[in-house]
């Protein structure tokens, strides 16, 4: 698995906290703004293989 840091403001994971993060099954929020500025959030589901170090939305 490779982690990315994204953004300078926001710390990167290690691999341990990402994997952890990953079996944890939790729902993960995507959020985006529509051209008004208004937020659209949507539930997104995932299924990360560890053995296989592939992760499905």
């Amino acid at each position: 698995m490779k982690i990315l840091k994204a953004s300078a403001e926001i710390p990167s994971m290690t691999l341990e906290e990402a994997e952890r993060f990953l079996e944890s099954k939790l729902n993960l929020q995507l959020a985006t703004f529509d051209s008004k500025g208004d937020p659209n959030i949507q539930p997104v589901w995932f299924y990360y293989d560890k053995n296989e170090e592939n992760c499905s939305l």
